[in-house]
């Protein structure tokens, strides 16, 4: 993965916030990481919700989400 912004949320939500629930239980919420990247990973929750289900690549998902809807 790249060293953009959206990387780094995507490995927060998968790092500091599902290991966390793996190995301590409780909630995904609230999110813990860098206070910069909580936008990211809150507007991108419910599709990380999704992603989950049928993981795979999470680069794959990272290019999925930076995607621009067209106009």
């Amino acid at each position: 993965m790249d060293d953009d912004p959206t990387s780094h949320a995507v490995n927060q939500l998968l790092t500091d916030n599902q290991l966390r629930i793996f190995l301590n239980g409780g909630n995904l919420v609230p999110l813990e990481g860098h206070p910069e990247l909580m936008e990211i990973m809150q507007h991108n929750l419910e599709r990380w919700e999704e992603y989950k289900k049928a993981p795979t690549d999470l680069s794959t998902f990272v290019n999925e989400i930076t995607k621009v809807p067209a106009s």
